[in-house]
Order: structure tokens, then sequence, then C-alpha cells
């Protein structure tokens, strides 16, 4: 694996905690080259352009929370406590989504958001796939379930909550809405004893939470 170059992964680092908290529309090339002590020039040698910068910044973002996501369908945890870590996970995750980088990216760079709209339908869904398949072999999951129908309709749903500009304008947050549609989802498709035992798990992941 060829290691990655220093001086671009601190144009990431640095650019990506400049981006989400002021976006990326209105920062421009020169305030991040001054902020790290470069010019524009030694910029330039590493990214081709802002958008380049943005692109590669979003693809470590995604690259990133596929690999924990990965690691959570494939531990050596019940199939229960895997959904349950899952659920968890990605309702912390998803808040990044609210933050003004990515509302000024869907607004302003179609193709990049593009690629997040992607990763979500495509690589996350086959990673629950597999997870789901899990639950039928295991007998949590009800037989009867339509895991593609499932999987469309729970993605859907998702997208539509995690939408930048619809957030914008909520009351609620990106990982309340995610949880909410996570557990009124995958509650419906579990077996009887499976459901009672996730909801019990959840209900001591909430407990841990309340001061």
């Amino acid at each position: 694996m060829e290691t990655p170059d220093p001086t671009t992964i601190r144009i990431l680092d640095a650019s990506l905690q400049r981006f989400l908290r002021d976006g990326c529309v209105h920062v421009s090339v020169e305030e991040i080259a001054l902020e790290l002590g470069m010019s524009k020039k030694t910029f330039y040698k590493h990214f081709p352009s802002k958008e380049d910068l943005i692109r590669q910044i979003i693809e470590r973002m995604l690259g990133e929370l596929h690999v924990k996501v990965r690691a959570i369908i494939d531990s050596d945890s019940s199939f229960l406590e895997r959904l349950d870590e899952l659920v968890s996970f990605l309702g912390r995750q998803v808040g990044w989504l609210a933050l003004p980088m990515m509302r000024d990216v869907q607004r302003h760079m179609p193709e990049i958001w593009k690629a997040v709209e992607r990763f979500r339908r495509e690589r996350i869904a086959t990673d629950f796939k597999s997870l789901l398949r899990r639950g039928i072999e295991e007998g949590h999951i009800r037989g009867d379930v339509n895991i593609e129908m499932f999987l469309l309709a729970f993605t859907g749903a998702v997208e539509a909550v995690i939408n930048p500009a619809y957030l914008s304008a909520q009351p609620y947050s990106a990982d309340q809405g995610v949880r909410t549609i996570m557990s009124l989802f995958f509650r419906g498709i579990l077996s009887d004893h499976a459901r009672d035992a996730f909801a019990a798990l959840q209900n001591r992941r909430t407990e841990q939470f309340i001061p």
C-alpha cells in the first residue's frame, strides 16, 4: 500500500475542519494555504482544484465509514448486538450531513453529492443485506421478509430524513431521525422473540446516556 503523502494528509485534515465549521463554498484555496503556512502553488501540487480537494475529503470520510460499518457487521457479537450497534453508530455518524459543508456540497457540487447518495444506496445497502440474510438464517428476522423491498423502502426513508436541506428546518437532529427510522423499520421485520430482545438492548443503551 502506498504511504500517504504527509502534506496531502495535512491539507485534507485542516480543510475538513474548516469546511465542517464554515462550509466549503466561501472558503478559498488562499485561506486554506494561509492557515497551513504554505503557498497556493504548493497547494495545487497536491490538489488540482478546490473541488478535487472536497471530492477527496468526501471519499476519505465515506471510506472510513464503510470500514467501521464492516467491522460491526463482521464482529463476533450476536446478530441483535450487531444490529443494535449498527443502529447506534449510523445514528451518531449522520449528524455531519446537516453541517454547512454537506449543505454546500448538495447545493453546488451535484456530482460529488451523487457519490454520497450512491454510497448510501449501494455500499451501505449491500452491507445491510449481508446482515439481514444472517438474521433470517438465524431466525431473528421473519422468513417472509423481502430483503430487496425492505432495503428500498428503508434507504428511501433515511434519505428523506438526512437530506441537509430538510434537516436544517427540523426541530430534531439527524441522529434522532435516523435512530427513529431504523428502530421502526427493524422492529417491524424481527421475529417476536428477537423484537423483545432488541427493544431491551435499545432501552439499555438509552439508559446509559441518561445522567
